[in-house]
């Protein structure tokens, strides 16, 4: 063996060092409809049999959009507590125009042109059938997405599960940390309609 080589095996590193191991930290997992538990069930379950007895005006404004009734109807529980006198888009009265956001909607001749206006000017029109959860993300996009910026699940979402505790704004762009929605949000009311074996997603039929 030369010199060169017995100093090179003998002052060799006994060990090697990897650089460190650099990771991407992972926003927290967002909660999911199918682990979603109710938190006040007699609330929810009378809100559900409100909901239902309507079921044909949010069919007919479902046919026409191609959003499930359900969905609907969540949308005019939590913007208008299912009053049938007010726009959907805020809970405004009808014919309008809307006073709050969004402003200026209106007037309208009945409250399915106005449910076809709030669904369709809200973004919530999809033309394929989408999960519950994604479902969620549009009602969560449809009333604004600034309870994500306060790190806290959305009331208008998750209100009566067990994944909302407190926090909600009291107006438009005033927050309030302390404040606890008494609303039950939609992930609630979805769930309590899946629990009866009623939950349809699917795409509705055309106007006959």
């Amino acid at each position: 063996m030369s010199f060169i080589s017995w100093f090179k095996d003998r002052f060799k590193p006994k060990t090697s060092f990897a650089p460190p191991l650099v990771t991407t930290p992972q926003p927290p997992k967002q909660p999911t409809f199918a682990l979603a538990e109710l938190t006040r069930i007699p609330r929810t379950d009378a809100i559900v049999n409100e909901l239902l007895a309507y079921l044909p005006r949010y069919q007919y404004v479902a046919r026409i959009t191609k959003i499930p009734a359900v969905i609907i109807g969540i949308i005019h529980h939590l913007e208008a507590d299912f009053n049938f006198k007010t726009c959907l888009h805020n809970g405004d009265p009808l014919p309008g125009p809307t006073t709050h956001v969004p402003k200026g909607r209106g007037p309208f001749h009945s409250w399915e042109d106005a449910a076809i206006d709030a669904l369709k000017y809200g973004g919530m029109l999809s033309p394929v059938a989408l999960t519950a959860d994604l479902w969620l993300y549009k009602l969560e996009e449809y009333n604004g997405l600034g309870y994500r910026k306060h790190n806290i699940n959305s009331p208008y979402i998750w209100s009566g599960t067990q994944y909302y505790t407190k926090g909600k704004y009291a107006s438009d762009g005033k927050f309030d940390e302390s404040l606890v929605s008494q609303q039950i949000g939609a992930a609630a009311i979805l769930k309590e309609i899946q629990n009866r074996g009623l939950l349809d997603l699917s795409v509705p039929p055309d106007v006959a």
